[in-house]
């Protein structure tokens, strides 16, 4: 009797002690998860962060290939321009250098 006495008690001292290691398991997978969703929440953050710098970046860029369009539209403007006032130059020089002088003519008195 003492024997079976003793005997049940190391089984339920082996059950408690099953227990306890699955009830420290449990808390170490509960914590492990804890920190798995906090890393994952700033990595997300990290990527949302990158994403918010590259399209900061994108855009400015955007602008910046806009203004050097638009730079680049007003030099050939004014190269356009300049090639006019040259021509326009040009033509009246060109006119007045090989125009024949006219002279009125003289009639013999």
């Amino acid at each position: 009797m003492i024997y079976a006495q003793l005997y049940q008690r190391d089984i339920k001292k082996k059950e408690r002690l099953e227990k306890e290691k699955e009830r420290i398991a449990i808390e170490k997978a509960i914590e492990r998860n804890r920190i798995v969703a906090v890393q994952q929440q700033l990595n997300e953050n990290k990527r949302k962060e990158e994403a918010a710098l590259t399209e900061q970046e994108k855009q400015m860029l955007r602008e910046e290939w806009q203004k050097e369009e638009e730079r680049h539209k007003k030099v050939l403007q004014d190269y356009a321009q300049f090639k006019r006032e040259i021509h326009e130059v040009a033509t009246i020089t060109y006119t007045r250098k090989f125009t024949p002088i006219t002279r009125p003519s003289v009639k013999p008195n």
